[in-house]
């Protein structure tokens, strides 16, 4: 365990670019945004968009961290394999060291987004319709599902980049990169394919579980004559169990494929 936090320790130190750079622009683009809005009446209605922005982009944080972690690790690549540990215990420390950065971010950017919308005036507007409770669930479910895609999408980064430096023990960098772009496209392709069969519909349609009543849409209306109408629909949201635990199997397998590749296949 030592040497794994250790590792940790390590990977957490690596990250720090990959963390201060989203974390700086989205600063950076909320003052912009905050100062234009400023002077057109709609500073707070503008740091909204850029929240809302900025939330969409955090489901690929994960993959983005995990990526220029692993590219900074090629360039010394022999000293990383050479850690006493097994290839999960090396992946693993990247990934904890990466959510460590994205629930922060999270916070950060949840932080921003909840100071806007209290502060904005169409919070008057909306605090007839929504309750903190209502917001609360939201934002439970919605950060849940967001962790969840990221989580997947981390797993395939790590799966291609196996494949990756396993083509760059034959092949010259560039041409290991097109060959697994071309295997990126082929697999997502047939994964396209098998998603529209009546297979995976057996597979992950099963076991629905309803979240109960749930706000479903916000439509603003505006208009001169009788100023800003508010109206939101509500409705009950549900997902499936059996899609649940096939998405959870596909990344633990795809996780421990890229686990052996990098114990077995990848040399220095």
């Amino acid at each position: 365990m030592n040497v794994w936090g250790n590792l940790l320790k390590k990977e957490i130190r690596l990250g720090v670019p990959a963390f201060i750079m989203p974390v700086a622009g989205f600063l950076i683009i909320c003052a912009i945004a905050g100062f234009i809005g400023q002077r057109n009446g709609f500073m707070w209605e503008a740091l909204i968009g850029v929240v809302v922005l900025a939330i969409g982009l955090q489901a690929f944080y994960l993959a983005y961290y995990m990526f220029f972690s692993l590219q900074a690790e090629h360039k010394k690549l022999h000293l990383w394999l050479h850690n006493p540990l097994p290839a999960y215990g090396l992946l693993s420390a990247k990934l904890a060291a990466g959510i460590i950065s994205m629930v922060i971010t999270t916070v950060i950017v949840a932080a921003v987004g909840l100071i806007a919308i209290t502060q904005s005036e169409l919070w008057g507007e909306l605090s007839s319709y929504i309750t903190f409770a209502q917001i609360a669930e939201l934002g439970f479910y919605g950060g849940f599902t967001l962790y969840l895609f990221a989580l997947s999408a981390v797993v395939w980064v790590m799966f291609f980049w196996m494949i990756f430096l396993l083509l760059s023990r034959v092949f010259h960098s560039f041409l290991s990169f097109v060959l697994t772009a071309i295997s990126f496209i082929a697999l997502f392709s047939f994964i396209g394919w098998f998603g529209n069969t009546s297979v995976h519909a057996a597979l992950t349609e099963w076991g629905e579980i309803e979240l109960g009543q749930m706000l479903q849409s916000i439509d603003f209306q505006t208009s001169l004559e009788t100023g800003t109408d508010v109206t939101t629909q509500m409705g009950s949201l549900s997902f499936y169990t059996g899609t649940l635990l096939f998405e959870t199997i596909l990344a633990l397998a795809l996780f421990f494929i890229a686990c052996w590749m990098l114990d077995r296949k990848v040399e220095v």
